[in-house]
């Protein structure tokens, strides 16, 4: 046998038993050698680590999907913006008859105009045809004609009363 078949050998012994050392080193490198492999300790780890996150997702999506329901009640600026156009219409009312659930009126080009109660919401018609949406989540309305103006009360779906009473701009009048 010659010198290098038993450097061979040698060296294939080592190799199978796992103890080969490098006998060359680099002068300003340092080597870490760690043979623990991922344990079973690692392994649990990260397993409670992804469960820990994926529960707080679910419950993070739980939250954001009750805030984005929709609500039953009325939010105030619905109700301002639905103040402020039937004000408008009001403003511009010839010939205003009112009943328990309608507004009928003439507008400026002699149509008919009516504002009712259709489903869960109030809607506006010309002449019968169209749906101009004017409020939503409407239980019931009522119409009322006043000496002063027409009074509207309101119940929205969750069951919350609104009232106002529009003072028509035609039918003020300062007497001297």
């Amino acid at each position: 046998m010659s010198l290098t078949g038993e450097k061979e050998r040698i060296i294939q012994k080592d190799v199978l038993h796992g103890q080969i050392i490098l006998s060359r080193r680099k002068k300003y490198v340092y080597q870490h050698s760690n043979d623990g492999g991922y344990t079973l300790v690692n392994l649990l780890f990260s397993l409670i680590v992804y469960i820990i996150i994926i529960s707080s997702l679910f419950i993070m999506f739980h939250i954001l999907n009750d805030q984005t329901k929709r609500s039953t009640d009325l939010k105030a600026y619905e109700w301002e913006n639905f103040i402020n156009q039937m004000q408008r219409e009001m403003n511009i009312a010839e010939e205003l008859t009112v009943e328990e659930n309608t507004i009928k009126y003439k507008n400026i080009l002699g149509e008919t105009v009516s504002i009712h109660q259709y489903k869960n919401l109030i809607r506006r018609q010309v002449d019968g045809k169209g749906h101009e949406i004017f409020l939503l989540k409407v239980k019931n309305v009522q119409f009322m004609k006043l000496a002063i103006g027409v009074n509207i009360h309101v119940i929205s779906e969750s069951g919350k009363d609104y009232n106002f009473t529009f003072r028509p701009l035609r039918e003020l009048s300062y007497e001297e």
